[in-house]
């Protein structure tokens, strides 16, 4: 037991059921009523797990508070139903590599961990893919933003994360499929700035894959949703 464990009581967060973190009610009701969604961000196909509210919410909130091992574990089943409905989506010849967005520097300190690293190395496990035909490829530097996201609308979103992704000078993406991924998507501002990266090292950028997506925000993205 951490000392998060101990200031936050051990409570269920997201029906306050004393002696976890995520009761298995909780954990159930999410996992069970899974239906992926595709959104677009531009016109990036977005691979979504659930709507960024209600327990699923709470969940991805513990996982960034306090890197709860249970609550990254159900965000890596739920990445993975994502990714599976991608792969499938897409059905493209050679090697896909799937490119994650760096957690910021306070997520990363709360987690004592990269968490949307983390939960996709657990997603990779178990995917119903050949072996080595779906490789992680964390070839992105991002510096952190101006200002909070957050706390802007979607068009100061675009402008705030302009500039501030790239790939590295040495990845080597020439030619290759590539999927961007991340753990929430509000606008799609973050995905699209990660896709012309990776497009400007020469990687074929074929859709994006998110665990969440806040479903109050990306309102005209549900617009052109498509179930499946």
């Amino acid at each position: 037991m951490g000392i998060s464990d101990l200031i936050l009581m051990r409570n269920c967060r997201s029906c306050e059921l004393p002696g976890t973190l995520l009761c298995e009610r909780c954990r159930r009701r999410v996992e069970d009523t899974v239906v992926p969604q595709r959104l677009f961000a531009g016109s990036l196909p977005v691979h979504c797990a659930v709507r960024y509210e209600s327990t699923a919410r709470s969940i991805v909130l513990a996982a960034k508070r306090t890197g709860a091992a249970e609550c990254v574990a159900v965000m890596a089943r739920l990445a993975r139903v994502a990714l599976a409905d991608c792969l499938d989506d897409l059905a493209v010849d050679g090697r896909i590599c799937v490119v994650p967005l760096h957690s910021g520097a306070k997520t990363r300190a709360a987690a004592g961990q990269d968490l949307v690293v983390a939960v996709l190395r657990q997603a990779m496990k178990g995917l119903p893919a050949p072996r080595g035909q779906v490789q992680i490829a964390d070839v992105l530097q991002i510096r952190p933003n101006r200002l909070q996201q957050k706390v802007l609308n979607r068009q100061q979103r675009a402008g705030n994360v302009t500039g501030n992704i790239r790939a590295s000078p040495r990845t080597r993406v020439q030619g290759l499929n590539a999927v961007i991924f991340d753990d929430v998507m509000t606008s799609g501002a973050t995905l699209q700035a990660a896709a012309r990266a990776v497009s400007a090292r020469g990687g074929l950028v074929r859709a994006g894959v998110v665990v969440a997506y806040r479903p109050w925000i990306c309102a005209d993205l549900q617009g052109r949703r498509v179930s499946g």
